[in-house]
């Protein structure tokens, strides 16, 4: 029977001094250490395309990183406003025009419009108006 040697890097310690944390019974690969001390020295809350572009890796590399260690993202993609943002909306606009004025995705109004239990805005209404605006 053939004993292995010890791994060294299983033996380092790990301290932190930012917003991440070492997994418990995660082992110390020379990969994980690079990727811990890189992000251990970032402040909380940067996104993950501010990531990639520090650190010149894929969104998907960095992700993965991030997600192991904990690192809180700061998800851009989510940023739809605060409540009484909505709370002014015209909710009989069509959803093309209510996400041009907040400046989000149409699909994302649709959402705040489901979670709202708001009727979905068809677009024929708007079009029967242009029919009839076009005949006059």
């Amino acid at each position: 029977m053939t004993t292995r040697k010890p791994d060294p890097a299983a033996y380092i310690e790990v301290h932190s001094t930012g917003p991440v944390r070492w997994p418990p019974g995660l082992s110390r690969t020379p990969a994980r250490l690079l990727w811990f001390g890189r992000l251990s020295a970032l402040p909380p809350g940067l996104d993950l395309a501010s990531l990639a572009r520090a650190f010149r890796a894929a969104k998907p590399t960095v992700h993965k990183w991030a997600h192991l260690f904990d690192y809180p993202l700061n998800d851009s993609r989510r940023r739809a406003g605060p409540r009484e943002r909505w709370d002014a909306v015209d909710w009989t606009q069509r959803d093309s025009e209510i996400a041009r004025e907040l400046g989000v995705s149409r699909e994302r109004v649709r959402q705040v419009r489901q979670s709202r239990g708001l009727p979905p805005r068809r677009a024929g209404k708007s079009r029967t108006r242009r029919r009839e605006i076009s005949r006059l």
